[in-house]
């Protein structure tokens, strides 16, 4: 790859700052030995400036239709080692292996493990495809015995797959995920481009997409995304309620799942006396004291729905509250077969709004009508890249 830097604001607000802002763009077709001389681009970075605000200590701007996957796989681990953030802008394209380099995309906010900071221009195109693989990276492969060289063949493939899930799995990503890559053919395409798909690859639109389906609708939307592909059949049944009606149930929920323990009896004892005396302050007390304890009760502010997603069988519902001012601001919890839970699957912190789209709806539609028209290197068997130090 090309690679240059340049000391500029990368394309995110409110991050003003004295400390120099650090961009890399990084241009062309990806191969071996491009992630070793990013990281010692990167050491000399972090000698000269400190992680900004955000968690970040660069941003890198990628463009590329692809190249050698273990370098794709070996670029995201130096990503996410020096906390570098990753963007792919409106006129640019992110391929093959450039799209699993772009899953590295990184920050490391102070005292916290590293977490996900990737980002698309809306335009800017991330695709991912099937590996496949290189005969001329077989050594000899012609002049093998057939069972010979299928042997080698399928022990490449097998370390690839091994590599490629470990790698989604370190990133945060579901391991269904490449599952999914794994079993489709090599010349179809799967973008970022639905509101389900940035959300279970923890990457962000650089600007909203107004919402324009029924706040009824965004409750439903809302729950669909937090379940994730199991209940991404949408047209749940969403009933509204009040915060009176939605505490109560909420504070049931907690006495059916107590576990017998003097706190907890201590719970089930004051809501009991409460609910005897219709003593509506001392619930609301109760409640939001459970909520400051760490408890996952809603928010009961905005407006309140009870969602009950389709297919019935998933056995789960979920509490909706939701703003309709700001679309970043709603809150949910998922009542399941043992009990109250956050969700299993949220939009970043920093496009929360995204939730309220649904699942299969596009967001960054693809500019290419047939991913198959696409030339991109195919994969060759090398050594697995090492994991970088935690």
């Amino acid at each position: 790859m090309t690679v240059t830097i340049e000391n500029r604001a990368p394309l995110r607000a409110g991050l003003a700052s004295a400390r120099p802002f650090y961009t890399i763009r990084m241009t062309g077709m990806i191969e071996r030995g491009d992630a070793e001389a990013l990281r010692k681009l990167l050491e000399k970075v972090k000698a000269a400036t400190s992680i900004a605000p955000d968690g970040t200590l660069a941003t890198a701007e990628l463009s590329s239709s692809g190249g050698d996957v273990y370098e794709g796989v070996a670029i995201g681990y130096v990503f996410r080692q020096f906390a570098v953030g990753t963007l792919v802008r409106a006129t640019d394209v992110c391929f093959s292996a450039c799209a699993l380099a772009f899953l590295g995309g990184s920050t490391l906010p102070p005292g916290a493990f590293p977490a996900p900071w990737r980002s698309i221009e809306f335009g800017g195109q991330v695709g991912f495809h099937n590996v496949w693989l290189n005969r001329l990276g077989l050594r000899n492969s012609s002049r093998e015995e057939a069972p010979n060289a299928a042997i080698a063949g399928f022990d490449v493939a097998r370390g690839g797959a091994s590599l490629l899930i470990r790698y989604v799995t370190d990133m945060g990503i579901d391991a269904g995920f490449a599952a999914r890559l794994l079993g489709r053919p090599i010349d179809e395409f799967d973008y970022i481009a639905t509101a389900g798909s940035f959300i279970e690859l923890q990457t962000c639109l650089t600007q909203p997409v107004a919402v324009t389906v029924s706040v009824e609708q965004q409750a439903d939307n809302i729950c669909s995304n937090a379940i994730g592909p199991a209940g991404r059949s949408g047209g749940g049944k969403v009933r509204p309620t009040t915060a009176h009606d939605m505490r109560l149930a909420l504070l049931r929920e907690v006495e059916r799942r107590s576990p017998a323990s003097a706190a907890n009896n201590r719970f089930v004892a004051r809501f009991r006396a409460a609910m005897a005396a219709g003593e509506e302050k001392a619930l609301s007390d109760l409640y939001e004291g459970l909520r400051a304890a760490g408890l996952p009760l809603l928010d009961l502010s905005g407006m309140i729905y009870d969602v009950a997603p389709t297919p019935a069988t998933l056995r789960q519902s979920c509490k909706v509250s939701l703003s309709t001012g700001d679309p970043d601001i709603y809150d949910i919890v998922v009542v399941g077969p043992k009990g109250l839970s956050a969700p299993a699957h949220a939009a970043p912190a920093r496009c929360r709004w995204m939730a309220r789209h649904g699942p299969a709806d596009l967001i960054n539609p693809s500019r290419h009508a047939a991913a198959s028209s696409l030339t991109t290197p195919a994969a060759t068997p090398g050594p697995k890249p090492a994991r970088p130090p935690e």
